[in-house]
Order: structure tokens, then sequence, then C-alpha cells
């Protein structure tokens, strides 16, 4: 089932950042509080760092897999929009499997380092610019991954609903609209968002069966 190359994912950033790879490992040992300023002395995008070296999303997508396989779902059918993708594990995950993958970032840093490690693997997924129509992106997807976005939006219900207005056939979320009141009290998550939740849940339950595919993870199937 795998669609994880043996990748290093500190040679990427090195040869992205154009630095030795022995200053990636160093970086990865200091404490991430105190990491960003020494990133940006390097010119290293300290968002992107982190998300490449502290953690992958990898194990979320081998369970959307394993769920989407189980639906006997053929991923080369798959129209995907990876949104708020970062470094956009995810995407390159369905890639991988033959998926069409269409991405979004409002940080452009975020979308170019993406369409380099595409690159790297000879893939070219589609990229939209920042800022773009909610439904001319949706338009004919039939995936859409929210991976720890929709909490640091200020409507995510916005979005949602152009979701459900599409009849997306299926939408992942990887905490939101669950998240508790120590989740939102992290740095960049939105208490906007937090007061949309129920209205996201009231959205999503009556159109969509929700399969829980770990604690808070849900991918949502239309019904």
């Amino acid at each position: 089932m795998a669609a994880v190359p043996r990748e290093n994912r500190a040679r990427i950033l090195a040869a992205y950042y154009k630095v030795p790879t022995s200053l990636i490992t160093v970086l990865a040992r200091v404490p991430s509080d105190q990491r960003k300023e020494l990133c940006r002395r390097y010119g290293i995008d300290p968002y992107i760092f982190r998300t490449m070296m502290d953690y992958t999303r990898y194990p979320e997508a081998r369970r959307i897999h394993r769920k989407l396989r189980q639906l006997r779902e053929p991923f080369e059918k798959l129209s995907i929009l990876d949104y708020g993708c970062l470094v956009a594990d995810y995407g390159l995950y369905f890639s991988r499997l033959g998926a069409r993958v269409a991405l979004y970032d409002k940080k452009k840093v975020a979308t170019k380092f993406a369409r380099y490690r595409f690159a790297q693997e000879k893939r070219r997924p589609k990229v939209f610019p920042f800022p773009s129509d909610f439904a001319a992106m949706i338009k004919g997807r039939n995936f859409v991954i929210f991976g720890e976005v929709l909490e640091h939006l200020d409507n995510p219900l916005e979005i949602l609903q152009e979701c459900v207005a599409q009849s997306v056939p299926y939408i992942f979320t990887s905490c939101y609209p669950f998240g508790n009141n120590h989740y939102f009290a992290m740095d960049g998550h939105s208490r906007s968002a937090q007061a949309q939740q129920t209205a996201c849940i009231k959205l999503l339950k009556p159109k969509y069966a929700s399969w829980i595919l770990h604690k808070k993870e849900v991918l949502w199937q239309r019904l």
C-alpha cells in the first residue's frame, strides 16, 4: 500500500535552500521555539522546516488511502485539491498513486516549495494562486483535503458550504470541526473558526457519512 518512497527530507530541504545537509540536521535538534530565527538567518522558512523535519502527514494519508481502498475508489480517477497544502505531503502521496492533484496555500513560499518537491519526482500539480475563488478551485474535484488548515481560517464554513454546494464526493478534515478549547488556544488557531464548528457539523452531517479514521480525523463521504 506504500506510496512513500524512501526520501531524505533533510536532503530535500538542503537542496532547495542550497545549504549543507549537516546544517539542516543541526537545526532539527534545536527546540522549535528557539529555531525560527536561526532558520531565517540561513534563508529557510521556519514553517516549511518544521513541517518537513518535525513530522509528516504520511500517516494521515495512509489512513485515507486505506479507507478509500476499502470503498473501492480508483485512485487514478481522483481529482484532489490539497487545500492549505504547505509542503504538500497529502498531495504528493496521492499523486504517486495516480491521482490528479491541485494545490492551494495562501503562502507563496509554500506552493513554491511544493512545486519543487513535485518536480523532483517529475510531477506537475496544478497550483492555484492566492487569493483564488473557492468555487473555481473546487469545481470538478471529487476529493478535497483539509489537513490542519480549517482551524486557521476566519470563515471555514464558507469553503465547506461550497464543497457541499458542488456535491464534492469526499472531504477529509484532520481535527476541525471537533477541536476543543485547548486546541483553539494554540498559536494561529482562529476563535472565529471555533465559533463556526457547530454550524460546520450541522452542514456536513445530513449530507455526508463520516468515517472516523483516527481520533478526530474524518473522511466525509457524500450520501
